[in-house]
Formats: C-alpha cells, sequence, structure tokens
C-alpha cells in the first residue's frame, strides 16, 4: 500500500570539515541535515535496498558502528519529521508510542 514501506531505518549523514563548522551557527549545521533528507527520496532509498538486497553486509556489533555513532566528535539524531511514525498501519495496529529504548543510547545522540 501507499502506506507501507516496510521495517527499514536508514542512515542520512551531514559531513563537513572543522573550518567549515567553525564560525557557523547551529541551523547551518542542522541545514546541511536538511540538504541530506531532502535527497533522501524513494528513489534514493530504493536503491539501497535493492543493493543491499543484491549484496547484503553484516557488521560485527561494535565495529564500523563504533568509528561512526562511538566518536566522540558526531551528533546523531534519531527520528525524522518526514515521516509520520503514527499513521502508517503495518498490519499490527496503529502505534500508540514512538519510543527509543535505553539500550539505544550513546554519547552524542539527540532524540
Amino acid at each position: 500500500s501507499e502506506d507501507y514501506f516496510g521495517n527499514f531505518l536508514g542512515l542520512v549523514r551531514g559531513v563537513c570539515n572543522v573550518n567549515e563548522l567553525l564560525g557557523q551557527s547551529l541551523g547551518w549545521a542542522a541545514g546541511l541535515l536538511v540538504q541530506e533528507v531532502k535527497r533522501s527520496n524513494q528513489e534514493v532509498v530504493l536503491e539501497f535496498v535493492k543493493t543491499f538486497a543484491d549484496r547484503p553486509v553484516v557488521r560485527k556489533p561494535g565495529s564500523e558502528q563504533k568509528k561512526f555513532y562511538g566518536a566522540a566528535n558526531n551528533v546523531v539524531i534519531g527520528g525524522s519529521p518526514r515521516f509520520d511514525m503514527y499513521g502508517p498501519e503495518f498490519g499490527l495496529g496503529r502505534a500508540v508510542a514512538v519510543r527509543m529504548g535505553y539500550s539505544n543510547k550513546l554519547n552524542g545522540k539527540v532524540t
């Protein structure tokens, strides 16, 4: 259906170097993320899913994730205003709450 996309969690990354970031506002940095979220349309996501289905990669917990998520100079934001968490129905009934668990917390994560 038009509401269903499946159980997919994607990553959007805004990248800049220290010299670009220094002297800029928080809004400027957020703008980098907004640009990347806008680029992450249905075509881009479906291409990623197809590529992953053709060549799946399973990483050992703590390997690559630690390099990105666990680094002291990273900020991770969980969630997106582009996706209505309460609207889609996946066959189990509509969501009554959306939560981030304690085990999903790490340094630099904003939820």
